[in-house]
């Protein structure tokens, strides 16, 4: 590990201070008023290796200022520092030099600017050499962070955050984390191959489209059922059949009286193709004659399957609300245990007391008791900074706590509101199943009565038929197949409806799959949005055990400070951050002898890291009764009365 020690400090002419040598020991303590120039040897030290102040600024003022603000010409800022660098020493020196320049026809010198010279060990060397040999010693950041307890705590969170998470190792595996769970052993595979972030913004797009495909489904179902054609396929089939057996016996009569004489059957035939002819004009009287029959219950079966219709409508809108009535329920129940927790949080910050132990009340050298008035002071202080994180922490946990009622007031609105609608539709639907039995009724009462004029007709052809029939009778030689031909032809003008009865039945079938197919696509879909859900929930614990290890593991690097580098949203999300806390009071609420043991702390940890140890120059040290352990040379700057600068070696 390298150790660089400041041996040796020359200033003269820089900001206020004229002329001062100092010599470095271990521990070098150096004391003062107010404005006599202590920090300015910390300037003087930072502006030697890196052209800043000891707080980064490398615009300010080094040249000496007279009693009207104003530069006094002539002096020259100028710093010279012995460094003993893993034992060996090098000496450097930086010298800000006026530049007075003198002008054609001029006798005067006029100032034209100022001019930096450099030097190592003695010899004059150019700034870009000079530079070189400071990055060999040190980087300039690294330097900053390693000398000054203030330096890493001023940083911006986000940089705070990747120094701690570079030097403690935020590396922790998936394995690490599916091991404080068993249930993230469900998604262990699916965190080994994505980053859980683009997992979540995964399952939340499938839900979605999965939804939109579920909505879809009903419209789909609806459509489909508005092609049924209400038969019953069983009796149908069984019609068919028992037609087609009676025309086989009825062909092979005909047949056996075909045989027995040609000659009869040809006359036979004419005879009965009339008679065919006028029975098909009677069912064409008789169809004729039915249609205002059949329009009437046409109407009433569409009317029946439209109320089905709506029926079908209004139980898939039940069970919807049957379903938000549930996922709101067991919400609800959720929030309930989450705001029952915060309860108990409230209770445990309620219950906290001020622990004064830490406050020494001696001096640990000379073991004088303290003032009493200074010790008070302290406890005040600590008693102050201690109220007002309790005080926030309480806040914060009232403020969650609203928000968890005033969720749970919505729900329990919004389950109330479903409720109500939940009790309409089952109301409607009611109505709907009374209004479809009422047409069921409605069309099992219609009857066909012919018309007399149809009657009249189909009396006339009857009777001509009778005729055909007796001509055929008055010669008893004559086979009779009159019947059976006329039996077949009524038999084929059923089977030709039967059948095309039959083709739509079967039509049905497929419809009827079809929407069986969709209600079970509907239902699966339903369990994949729940499974899909599930893994968020999974994924977002993942998360949530991840940051518990990674500040564990962080923090297991320090001895006095503790790195939160996540928190908790008002909406549940986890967000990155990065605050040093001092047994749990934030670095910006501690006193300042807590900020000055916590930034040592955090400089002994990168000292680790960075395998390097430098002086810490520590202002108002003053404010501390034991200053932390360190491997680094100390600089103690500390307020008196004096009021010139003195140097305690």
């Amino acid at each position: 590990m390298k150790e660089i020690k400041l041996k040796q400090l020359s200033i003269s002419n820089f900001k206020g201070i004229s002329k001062l040598d100092i010599n470095f020991k271990d521990i070098t303590t150096i004391s003062g008023q107010n404005a006599t120039g202590k920090s300015s040897i910390f300037d003087a030290f930072t502006w030697l290796l890196f052209d800043k102040n000891s707080k980064g600024d490398s615009k300010f003022e080094l040249k000496p200022l007279d009693e009207n603000n104003e530069y006094i010409r002539g002096l020259n800022p100028h710093v010279t520092g012995i460094l003993e660098v893993d034992g060996l020493e090098v000496k450097l020196s930086k010298e800000y030099k006026e530049k007075w320049t003198s002008r054609r026809g001029e006798s005067e010198k006029v100032f034209d600017g100022n001019t930096t010279k450099y030097e190592i060990d003695d010899i004059p060397v150019k700034k870009s050499d000079y530079n070189k040999q400071i990055n060999e010693i040190a980087d300039e950041e690294t330097f900053k962070l390693l000398t000054n307890p203030f330096h890493f705590p001023s940083l911006g969170w986000k940089e705070q955050r990747k120094v701690i998470l570079e030097v403690a190792g935020g590396n922790i595996s998936v394995d690490d984390v599916v091991k404080t769970d068993k249930d993230l052993n469900l998604v262990k595979q699916d965190l080994e191959k994505e980053d859980v972030s683009k997992l979540i913004d995964s399952k939340k797009g499938s839900i979605k489209k999965l939804r939109e495909n579920k909505k879809s489904i009903p419209y789909k179902i609806e459509e489909l059922m508005e092609t049924v054609v209400d038969l019953d396929v069983k009796e149908v089939e069984k019609e068919i059949a028992f037609k087609e057996s009676k025309l086989k016996d009825i062909d092979n009569k005909i047949s056996d009286i075909a045989n027995s004489s040609k000659e009869l059957l040809a006359k036979r035939n004419e005879v009965m193709k009339k008679i065919s002819e006028n029975e098909n004009l009677i069912e064409e009287e008789r169809q004729a004659d039915r249609k205002d029959y059949d329009n009437k219950v046409r109407i009433l079966e569409e009317e029946r399957r439209k109320e089905e219709k709506d029926l079908y409508s209004q139980q898939q809108k039940k069970n919807e609300c049957e379903y938000k009535i549930d996922g709101l329920t067991r919400k609800f129940e959720m929030l309930k245990n989450e705001a029952a927790k915060l309860r108990e949080e409230f209770s445990g910050i309620q219950a906290e007391k001020v622990d004064f132990s830490s406050i020494k009340t001696e001096c640990p050298t000379c073991k004088r008791p303290f003032d009493e008035s200074d010790i008070e002071e302290k406890q005040a202080e600590l008693e102050k900074n201690f109220n007002l994180d309790k005080a926030r922490r309480k806040e914060e946990v009232i403020e969650k706590g609203k928000i968890k009622v005033k969720e749970q007031e919505d729900i329990q609105e919004d389950i109330e509101n479903y409720t109500l609608k939940l009790s309409e539709i089952e109301n409607n639907i009611n109505i709907k199943k009374e209004k479809i039995n009422q047409l069921e009724s409605q069309i099992g009462g219609i009857s066909y009565t012919p018309s007399d004029a149809t009657k009249e007709k189909i009396l006339k052809l009857k009777r001509e038929n009778n005729k055909l029939l007796e001509s055929l009778q008055e010669d008893d030689t004559y086979p009779d197949k009159s019947g059976l031909l006329i039996e077949k032809g009524e038999i084929n003008t059923q089977l030709k409806g039967l059948y095309s009865q039959l083709g739509a039945v079967k039509n049905n079938k497929k419809v009827n799959q079809r929407i069986e197919d969709l209600k079970a696509e509907e239902k699966q879909i339903g369990v994949e949005i729940a499974r899909q859900e599930g893994l968020i929930m999974l994924y977002e614990k993942f998360i949530t055990k991840r940051v518990e290890l990674l500040e564990k593991n962080i923090n297991k690097h320090f001895k006095n400070v503790s790195f939160k580098l996540f928190s908790t949203q008002v909406n549940g999300a986890i967000a990155e951050t990065c605050e040093a806390t001092i047994n749990g009071v934030p670095f910006s609420n501690a006193n300042t002898a807590g900020q000055i043991n916590a930034g040592i702390d955090i400089i002994n940890t990168l000292s680790e890291y960075f395998e390097l140890v430098a002086p810490i120059f520590i202002d108002n040290s003053e404010c501390v009764n034991k200053i932390a352990d360190t491997k680094g040379q100390l600089i103690k700057l500390v307020v008196t009365e004096d009021k010139e600068i003195k140097i305690n070696e």
